[in-house]
């Protein structure tokens, strides 16, 4: 298959799937969204979190924890994707 080709499949399909998604929305109406918010209010509950407290431990330097967006090596755990990345100690 050409790059072209290939390039113009893939278009079509996007634009399958806006159509789509647009077509969703316009058979939409707010009845529809009030209800179903409405549902999902019934079924929600309060929520109590525990979070301890870090120790300063384990630290990057300024230098390393602005880079990796935390001060914590503990808390270092990149994303990409799908898939966590093991860090190295």
């Amino acid at each position: 298959m050409e790059k072209n080709e290939k390039m113009s499949n893939e278009t079509q399909e996007v634009n399958n799937v806006m159509e789509n998604i647009e077509n969703f929305m316009n058979n939409l109406n707010s009845q529809d969204i009030e209800t179903a918010t409405e549902k999902r209010k019934q079924k929600l509950s309060l929520a109590m979190a525990y979070v301890p407290w870090q120790k300063f431990e384990n630290l990057y330097n300024s230098t390393m924890a602005l880079n990796r967006g935390t001060l914590f090596k503990d808390l270092d755990f990149p994303f990409i994707r799908e898939e966590v990345i093991p860090r190295e100690r």
